[in-house]
């Protein structure tokens, strides 16, 4: 009995997955950064503009090419369901950082997919005390890795639980994630490369971690003028 139930399970399962996929690329809103206006209704004939007013929504929320300056949270937005935040298929979408930053734990639901995060911010996505925030299939580099003194780093988070780390490439940075104090973190099938620190840096207070499939490369030192460890201590990742 219990093999049928399991047969009938792994069917019910498949369709709905295979149902999702079909419709992949259906959005509930738009956000178009050029003709948009955070007064229309969101929909694809009369789409938002910015990501502060995509923040507001729940479910599925689709850009349009465009640059949209942070995508930035630091209060309870208190959803009642999770909002995925997309590139509308062969549109490019860029934004200078991810910066999720609560007081205390928060459920954040959040969802980004594909986008390009590329600036010289000290670290280009912020997590602290972050709860369920999947970041996937995004571009995630400095404009330069190191500057003024410090070394940009892809990834910092902090104090966070069920995070998702998935499909991204991530180049052009001092380190590529580093994390204390963070609970159920999944790092998959993305690529790193870094320029002069490590690929992840996994440190103390952080339990039930899952890291697989990913890409780890280093390149070797070039040292800019402005790079924190040039000239005194030259090395390589």
């Amino acid at each position: 009995k219990w093999y049928v139930v399991s047969f009938f399970v792994s069917i019910v399962l498949a369709s709905f997955a295979k149902g999702e996929a079909t419709q992949n690329y259906k959005f509930d809103y738009y956000v178009n950064s050029v003709s948009g206006d955070d007064q229309n209704d969101g929909s694809l004939e009369s789409p938002w503009q910015t990501v502060n007013k995509a923040l507001t929504a729940t479910g599925r929320v689709g850009f349009f090419s465009g640059f949209y300056g942070s995508i930035a949270e630091t209060t309870d937005s208190q959803r009642t369901g999770r909002l995925t935040l997309k590139a509308v298929p062969g549109n490019y979408v860029y934004t200078q950082s991810i910066y999720l930053n609560y007081d205390n734990p928060t459920l954040a639901a959040l969802r980004i997919e594909g986008f390009e995060v590329t600036s010289n911010n000290s670290n280009l996505v912020y997590l602290k005390n972050a709860l369920g925030v999947h970041i996937e299939r995004c571009t995630i580099h400095a404009e330069k890795w190191a500057l003024n003194g410090k070394g940009r780093d892809a990834f910092e988070i902090l104090n966070c639980s069920n995070i998702l780390i998935r499909g991204n490439k991530v180049y052009e940075v001092n380190r590529g994630i580093t994390t204390s104090n963070t609970t159920s973190l999944t790092v998959a099938n993305n690529y790193f490369r870094t320029k002069a620190g490590t690929c992840i840096q996994y440190a103390g207070g952080c339990a039930y971690a899952l890291i697989e499939n990913n890409h780890f490369s280093g390149d070797d030192y070039v040292g800019y003028p402005d790079d924190p460890d040039a000239p005194e201590n030259p090395h390589s990742s």
